[in-house]
């Protein structure tokens, strides 16, 4: 004997994320009650037809594919015949790319502000930069560029990526790292005192310098001086002019 089961409609109530790349590729859940595990389980972008992937009765996942720019609705089906749609739209939107990003180097404590510049980006509340691993949250600026600050990180090269939905990143290209550089200590100067004329040149000693980092003095905001590195505890800087007659100026190394 055949039988025939009627079931409840399946019902959308979320999706995330509610956006992604036209390339298609994004891994998009869907919340919602009534999914059926079965064989015909399946998604609907617009006109284009997935798979679904059966995760409980609640909550169904599929992977987007590709589509031009702009708004679809998504419908499920649990049978391959009826699709009962969402009412929230996924947003297609063009790819970001990566043209650059300042500065290209960091200290591993994090916190270093970077400019990543490109194309595409737009305000969206999971904008976010990848440093290698790490995502951390991003300002949008305009279409060609958004800021972020750097984590914590190892000493050494990773990739930059910038995500408009928090899933799918576009990297920097692979000649494009981000690097990151142990912390600069100042330990002590020599001579202590120069002419309000500047050109003097001072001696510092310390900690973390490389001879592959730019690394500028800093007195005391009167002016940087580009220094040259003599070996990873010792560098030369001439002192700048000082505009504001004689005085102590705090002498503070940066690298970015």
């Amino acid at each position: 004997e055949s039988m025939f089961k009627y079931v409840s409609d399946p019902i959308i109530t979320s999706m995330n994320p509610e956006m992604g790349p036209v390339t298609g590729g994004t891994m998009v859940s869907l919340a919602g009650s009534n999914f059926l595990d079965n064989d015909s389980l399946m998604c609907v972008f617009g006109d284009a037809r997935v798979e679904g992937r059966f995760v409980s009765s609640t909550e169904i996942e599929c992977i987007s594919p590709e589509h031009g720019a702009g708004d679809v609705l998504i419908s499920v089906s649990t049978n391959g015949e009826d699709f009962i749609g969402s009412r929230v739209p996924f947003v297609y939107y063009e790819e970001v790319e990566i043209s650059s990003f300042s500065p290209e180097s960091g200290v591993v404590l994090g916190g270093t502000p970077v400019v990543v510049r490109g194309s595409n980006f737009a305000l969206s509340k999971s904008l976010s930069c990848r440093f290698g691993s790490v995502a951390v949250a991003a300002r949008y600026v305009n279409s060609t560029a958004v800021a972020c600050y750097s984590p914590p990180g190892e000493s050494g090269a990773v990739s930059l990526s910038v995500s408009r939905n928090g899933v799918d990143y576009a990297a920097s290209s692979g000649s494009m790292l981000y690097i990151y550089m142990e912390s600069l200590e100042v330990v002590d100067i020599s001579p202590r005192t120069g002419s309000v004329s500047g050109g003097t040149a001072v001696t510092v000693s310390g900690r973390g310098f490389s001879s592959s980092m730019d690394i500028w003095c800093s007195f005391g905001g009167v002016g940087l001086s580009e220094a040259v590195i003599d070996s990873e505890n010792k560098l030369v800087c001439a002192s700048p002019r000082s505009m504001n007659g004689t005085g102590e100026r705090s002498l503070q190394l940066t690298s970015n």
